[in-house]
């Protein structure tokens, strides 16, 4: 009697460890079937975007309320970002649109001479990590490339 006890006890745990590793299994399974899925939405998306940028007008006639709905986003995403960069003190770059300080007459990054501002903001931060422009002795931004203020090349 108490062989078949054991047996029954046995036989137990031998089911409860094949449904523990059935379920793990299953979830592992459910678990690579939602990052697929969340990779294939990234693929069908970028495919959208791309399609829209090189057929536009074959995109809004087909798709006329989704495109307006996307141009609509993309507009305020544009204005957000534009009020960002002004509470910060910059603007981008006419020519490579990197964030630029708001009172560069160069850019930094690329050497475009850039529009001029009305005002310059008397509040820019002090910079922790500068280098001096060895032809007219302006402090930049460590990574800044060119001098904001004569588009000298950074040595």
């Amino acid at each position: 009697m108490a062989e078949d006890f054991g047996k029954k006890v046995e036989k137990f745990g031998q089911d409860v460890w094949k449904k523990t590793t059935d379920a793990f299994g299953v979830i592992g399974k459910q678990s690579e079937i939602a990052s697929k899925s969340h990779d294939l939405r990234e693929v069908y998306a970028e495919i959208g975007r791309q399609f829209c940028e090189k057929h536009s007008s074959a995109a809004e006639s087909e798709f006329p309320d989704l495109c307006a709905n996307a141009l609509q986003l993309m507009q305020e995403i544009s204005d957000l970002e534009e009020q960002v960069l002004v509470a910060r003190g910059r603007r981008k770059c006419a020519n490579c649109g990197d964030s630029i300080p708001k009172t560069a007459a160069y850019c930094p990054h690329c050497g475009t001479e850039q529009p001029k501002e009305e005002t310059p903001d008397p509040e820019d931060p002090p910079k922790a990590d500068y280098w001096v422009c060895p032809n007219c002795g302006a402090s930049l931004d460590i990574d800044d490339l060119y001098c904001s203020s004569c588009g000298t090349k950074r040595p």
